[in-house]
């Protein structure tokens, strides 16, 4: 679109866990590129107007709409300028007013937001205005915003994160809440949405497993892959119990052999498979995973395979669903981790990281 508009346009890709201190990160170049002559870097990172448009503008329209009654806001940190501006003039009109920063979990993609760790760039002191802060994940973004968009908000996966984040911190601190409810009757709650769903639809379809989308029919002959596969319960084994049978240790003993950085090796007759994107397998992947792609499993359904159990992973555990489908069906013995990555991440169990990812 903006090229559509005549504008030019310079790409630039950073891992998902960049070094915000990396002079070839992309707040550094743009940083460096606005002090040249006849450039201007908007810097939405330390320039004061961020804040304040939000305390100007959208805090104002909040008080008005809710007659001043709100007792929760909650906003997706990135810049963090949202936040700030916005709980800055809340809690003028609302001195008891609660808020809750919802940050990225570590190596989960979400477009325009952060982890805790990679807050440092900003300029605003957003810990002065959040009381709460909620970790989300990509699952839990994507997913909410799909509930929301069926209940007829069109709203983007940023939306969905903050919704996520509020009804999360509201679960936590539920016991709070329901005190809050028995006195007053009522609790006023806020969140942002700041975006819509059309940038990412091809984000959706990949994030989140095929169960959350209605199938296609086809009345052709030629069916697409997705459409011919067919699941079974026990295709899937948790992240724990295939530590297990991978290496043969449990995972907290595995997690106690890499703290005194004892290796661990991987059991006769196994495989790991790991069906991520290249750029994603090299910031992070299980220990002895081999990078495949949907043209190696065709090379492999076509010949056979030795007698091995190969053991499936992808980001989340769709796209290794189908693999193991397709396994299964020419008689290989195969599992698909479920949840993928991101429950093995979440467990925090043994990974090979890449430098960008140990922020």
């Amino acid at each position: 679109m903006l090229r559509l508009a005549g504008i030019h346009v310079t790409l630039h890709e950073e891992p998902i866990c960049p070094n915000p201190d990396d002079p070839k990160s992309g707040i550094v170049k743009a940083r460096r590129k606005g002090g040249e002559p006849g450039w201007l870097n908007m810097d939405q990172y330390q320039n004061a107007a961020n804040p304040r448009g939000h305390k100007d503008v959208t805090a104002a329209q909040i008080l008005a709409q809710l007659d001043h009654q709100i007792d929760l806001f909650a906003a997706g940190l990135g810049t963090t300028g949202t936040m700030v501006g916005t709980a800055t003039a809340l809690r003028e009109a609302r001195p008891e007013l609660r808020t809750i920063g919802v940050v990225r979990a570590p190596n989960n993609p979400v477009p325009g937001v952060r982890t805790q760790a990679l807050l440092s760039p900003t300029g605003f002191s957003y810990d002065k205005t959040v009381d709460y802060l909620e970790a989300v994940g990509t699952v839990d973004a994507f997913a909410t915003s799909l509930k929301m968009i069926r209940s007829g908000m069109l709203v983007g996966p940023s939306s969905g994160f903050a919704l996520a984040g509020l009804r999360a911190s509201l679960l936590r601190h539920r016991r709070q809440w329901e005190d809050h409810i028995r006195q007053y009757g009522r609790l006023h709650a806020v969140f942002i949405c700041c975006d819509l769903p059309y940038p990412y639809i091809d984000e959706y379809m990949q994030y989140l497993p095929e169960v959350y989308f209605p199938p296609v029919q086809h009345d052709m002959e030629n069916v697409t892959f997705r459409s011919r596969v067919k699941f079974s319960p026990d295709f899937e084994i948790s992240a724990s119990e295939a530590f297990r049978r991978l290496y043969g240790v449990t995972p907290k003993e595995g997690q106690q052999l890499e703290a005194k950085g004892v290796s661990f090796s991987l059991q006769d007759n196994v495989e790991i498979w790991d069906f991520s994107d290249a750029k994603r397998f090299a910031e992070v992947h299980v220990p002895y995973a081999l990078w495949k792609t949907m043209d190696d499993l065709e090379i492999e359904v076509a010949s056979g395979h030795p007698s091995r159990t190969i053991f499936v992973f992808c980001p989340y555990g769709g796209v290794s669903l189908e693999v193991v489908s397709q396994l299964r069906a020419k008689g290989i013995n195969a599992f698909s981790i479920s949840g993928g990555m991101l429950s093995w991440s979440k467990a925090d169990m043994p990974r090979i990281k890449s430098e960008f990812c140990m922020r």
